[in-house]
């Protein structure tokens, strides 16, 4: 197993779990301020690379990603971090898994075939094979979901053949 807690801070680890916590914005700053700096993240896979001239850290096969009670699963996830050369703050550019992706903090969930956390503009995208948020008993479904994670805004896009649908329960809690 490998313990990465340099590169892969809660806050830039986010974009897996932002989209599955249903309050506002004002809600995630304030789990990110109160969560203790010694919680680890661990990922686990059956390979890793870190590709230093392109600054990619890239694990593959059997993808598993843990933070206290978040969770990825992917076959594919790669982090993209700025060149330490730069003069950034972030180190992290953004972040992609890829295939058979999915995603939970009970009870929501979410699944699609690719999942990308931008970090500059905040933004989570899911996207294919439909992209798919399950918030308790309600659904939604699409295309492409687009999370903006500083506004609380979530837009879903569709096409012809994958049209945008939403199901609500009447049991919400």
């Amino acid at each position: 197993m490998l313990t990465i807690k340099k590169h892969l801070h809660l806050k830039y680890m986010f974009f897996i779990f932002i989209l599955l916590i249903p309050k506002h914005t004002y809600a995630l700053k304030k789990l990110i301020k109160e969560t203790p700096t010694t919680s680890e993240t661990h990922i686990t896979s059956q390979n890793f690379k870190y590709i230093i001239d392109k600054q990619h850290i890239i694990f593959s096969e059997n993808v598993r990603a843990t933070y206290d009670e978040f969770k990825l699963k992917s076959e594919k996830l790669t982090i993209h971090l700025y060149d330490k050369q730069k003069n950034t703050n972030n180190t992290i550019k953004s972040v992609v898994a890829e295939k058979n992706v999915f995603i939970e903090k009970k009870p929501n969930k979410a699944k699609c075939s690719k999942a990308t956390y931008i970090e500059k503009d905040k933004l989570i995208i899911l996207e294919g094979n439909p992209a798919i948020l399950y918030n308790g008993p309600n659904i939604l479904t699409g295309k492409k979901i687009l999370y903006f994670t500083e506004e609380n805004k979530s837009e879903v896009v569709g096409s012809n053949k994958q049209r945008v649908k939403v199901k609500l329960s009447k049991d919400i809690k």
